[in-house]
């Protein structure tokens, strides 16, 4: 069993039912049913804390629920978000950062105004990019082109050099740093943010790094318990605009810059590997079948 100051902590995304109350059934290849749900696997990583193991499932956890709540202002929240690691986490970095700590308002500005392309925009092809355009983890993002008439809500412009801070299901670090050469739309879940700028008419801190930042750890352990809703989880604005960010001088910043693109220099080379033995396997899968029909074709048929 757990110790006595532990508790065990997991989140269900799919628990067997579908919001109307139906069976959420899926089937294996040979036809078997199951429910989607993900308590079976719950229940083991349950277990597995309990003799101290690796739990493996990716959203659960142990944690010192006395502890935590001794350390909050009200000591009373018993959620998920609240006690969640990466929350304390981030705590201690702050407390030990060595660089000034600034809110993200004083580092950027935000885009607020909106339209609505069906109806201001009527007839026209704009380039969109909604949370769907904007990968999970990588700050990578597309522009689609998109007739306005198709879009009935609101959407909010942006520029180039501008970032995109999606606000809805924020664990999905859906962060990018626009550097399309046109400007575009995005979605009304998406924060638009304006570096500022220094005396010097430079970003006070650099872009790409700031954007990188925003998809961290370090970012998201300070908003985790904010986070609201269940359906459609997400982070409110202002609160998003109070995340503390380290802001290092400007010689370090283009170390970890340089040391960024190093280290993406090298994912490209690897994701460009990946693509070229994918494309052998394919080549080779091709010859294969080729050489099969060709054995065939040598075969002596006799046609009765």
């Amino acid at each position: 069993m757990l110790p006595a100051t532990q508790t065990f902590f997991a989140r269900a995304e799919n628990v067997g039912r579908k919001p109307n109350g139906d069976d959420d059934i899926h089937y294996s290849r040979d036809g078997q049913p199951r429910l989607n749900s993900d308590l079976p696997a719950i229940l083991e990583a349950w277990r597995k804390a309990c003799r101290g193991e690796r739990n493996g499932f990716e959203d659960a956890y142990v944690a010192d629920v006395r502890a935590n709540l001794a350390e909050a202002p009200d000591g009373k929240r018993l959620d998920y978000q609240f006690h969640h690691p990466s929350r304390r986490k981030v705590q201690r970095r702050i407390k030990s950062c060595a660089y000034p700590l600034v809110p993200l308002h004083n580092l950027c500005s935000e885009r607020t105004q909106s339209v609505v392309p069906s109806q201001e925009l009527a007839g026209t092809t704009i380039l969109y990019t909604g949370l769907a355009q904007i990968e999970a983890n990588t700050g990578r993002a597309v522009q689609e082109p998109t007739p306005a008439d198709s879009l009935k809500s609101q959407v909010r412009p942006y520029e180039p050099g501008d970032i995109l801070f999606a606000r809805m299901r924020p664990n999905l670090r859906k962060v990018v740093l626009v550097e399309f050469p046109e400007p575009g739309y995005t979605s009304p879940e998406c924060a638009v943010l304006v570096p500022k700028l220094d005396a010097a008419n430079q970003p006070i801190v650099d872009p790409l790094v700031l954007g990188v930042l925003l998809r961290s750890d370090f970012i998201y352990g300070q908003i985790v318990h904010l986070v609201a809703g269940i359906g459609r989880p997400r982070i409110n604005p202002k609160e998003l605009r109070d995340v503390l960010v380290p802001v290092p001088p400007a010689a370090e910043q283009a170390a970890i810059r340089a040391a960024y693109l190093s280290s993406h220099d090298e994912v490209s080379r690897l994701e460009e590997a990946a693509a070229a033995a994918q494309r052998r396997a394919k080549e080779v899968l091709a010859e294969a079948v080729a050489s099969v029909a060709e054995a065939f074709a040598k075969l002596k048929v006799v046609v009765q």
